[in-house]
């Protein structure tokens, strides 16, 4: 989402393998097979990688494990844990320094590809084999043959996000497909155009994303749309000062398991004052808690996948209706997070325990579930104000991703341009670079505490 808002103007605009339609596939840091795409979500990847290479096509995968999906892939490149990012460089480089690169039409829409020229001229791959484990002729090979596939698409997950520059890795991977041309064509990184449109009401409420408006009161890394890293989170429980957070509510989370400095953090939640977490599971996070709120079970309520189908890689839609009826007390995570908020307001009084009243009043009626409808009436397939316009209906399943760029960036392909700040300094040698004149291998899978780089 961080380069997703710096590259396109809005966090929600995430490019997607055209699986379906690719004749070279490179993947960093992901297991599909495994995971069913996650960002790139499918049902039965195994098969659809397969066909890729049934059709002629290439998997390459980059991962310091193998795999399910390295094992199906032609090429397994094992890069050494954490350097995904010099890896990327080298294959930026190459492709200019090359004369490879052929943005096509994303050339005129597109600002910022010279910079990106300039900027990626000291991280030849010779500089980056040593560190890397990947030798220069694989590095070059690779960019050769990506840039000339018919069609190319690099896609990357949660294995190049938690590492220092996860964000640099993932900016690249998008410098990667627009200068070669692959961003926003079939076959290549593209847009889903979902039966609800999750980019056009963030661009409607103004929610396109924010960055480094303020920072964390301790180790002071940037927000980026309204929350700071979870990494921060023991450091502001455990250390004294003004501001300090002395209470916490969790919604179905387990950070001390899925976040770094995990001994840190279990303790500093033990030190609370108070701690609310809603969730029907007794877990390493949530037996610290003062009250436990158990929310409605997954089949005692009504569920449509927002957020995984404007991820798919075919535009889908599914509502799925409650199968089990809830017991009389039995409240969803919305209705118990309103409830909160709710007490909280009217514990304060005045003016603004009266609004938040109105507020809560008109939100208990306007359920999530009548949200979906309105969103799905209005979105791409609805039936909007037409009265006798058949919408999409649930279960049904469309067209192949694919909507167009330059229609919906509101910083087109900015890729030097947007962020300075973000990227600038980080694509300075010094910064970048391992400083040590030895390898210390990472821990593959495991996020440090500086992954918000």
């Amino acid at each position: 989402m961080f380069a997703a808002y710096h590259s396109f103007g809005n966090r929600a605009l995430l490019p997607v393998p055209d699986v379906d339609r690719t004749q070279f596939l490179l993947i960093f840091g992901a297991n599909p097979v495994v995971s069913n795409g996650s960002l790139m979500s499918a049902p039965n990847m195994a098969r659809r990688l397969k066909d890729l290479r049934s059709r002629g096509g290439r998997l390459v995968v980059v991962d310091p494990r193998r795999t399910r999906t390295a094992d199906l892939a032609d090429t397994h490149l094992p890069i050494r844990p954490g350097t995904d990012v010099l890896l990327l460089l080298a294959l930026v480089h190459t492709i200019f320094d090359e004369e490879l690169a052929a943005p096509g039409r994303l050339a005129g829409f597109t600002d910022g590809i010279e910079q990106v020229r300039q900027a990626v001229g000291p991280f030849p791959p010779e500089r980056a084999a040593p560190w890397t484990g990947i030798e220069p002729e694989a590095i070059r090979w690779l960019a050769r043959q990506f840039a000339a596939a018919p069609s190319a698409a690099c896609y990357g997950r949660l294995g190049v996000c938690t590492q220092p520059f996860g964000a640099l890795c993932c900016w690249l991977m998008t410098v990667l497909n627009v200068i070669t041309g692959n961003l926003d064509r079939a076959g290549g990184a593209m847009f889903t155009t979902p039966a609800v449109d999750l980019v056009g009401l963030a661009a409607i409420l103004r929610q396109v994303g924010t960055s480094g408006r303020y920072r964390s009161r301790v180790r002071g890394p940037p927000e980026f749309s309204g929350e700071l890293p979870l990494a921060c989170l023991a450091e502001e429980i455990d250390t004294p000062g003004p501001g300090q957070i002395r209470a916490l509510v969790t919604l179905a989370g387990n950070p001390v398991l899925s976040g770094p400095n995990a001994r840190r953090l279990e303790a500093a939640l033990a030190s609370l004052e108070f701690m609310v977490a809603i969730d029907f599971y007794l877990n390493e996070t949530t037996r610290h808690a003062d009250v436990l709120l158990p929310g409605t079970f997954a089949l005692e309520h009504d569920h449509y996948d927002l957020l995984l189908n404007a991820l798919a890689v075919r535009n889908v839609a599914r509502y799925s209706a409650p199968v089990l009826r809830p017991p009389a007390s039995g409240r969803e995570d919305w209705q118990i997070l309103l409830g909160l908020a709710t007490g909280i307001a009217r514990r304060a009084g005045g003016l603004r325990a009266r609004l938040h009243g109105m507020e809560a009043a008109f939100l208990r009626r306007f359920t999530p579930r009548r949200v979906i409808a309105l969103a799905l009436r209005f979105g791409p397939y609805g039936a909007g104000l037409h009265p006798f316009r058949e919408g999409c209906p649930s279960g049904s399943s469309s067209e192949p991703v694919g909507r167009s760029t330059s229609g919906h960036c509101s910083q087109a392909g900015s890729l030097a341009g947007s962020s300075p700040r973000a990227r600038g300094s980080c694509l300075r040698p010094n910064r970048c670079w391992p400083t040590s004149s030895g390898w210390t291998p990472g821990s593959a899978g495991r996020r440090p505490l500086r992954s918000w780089y």
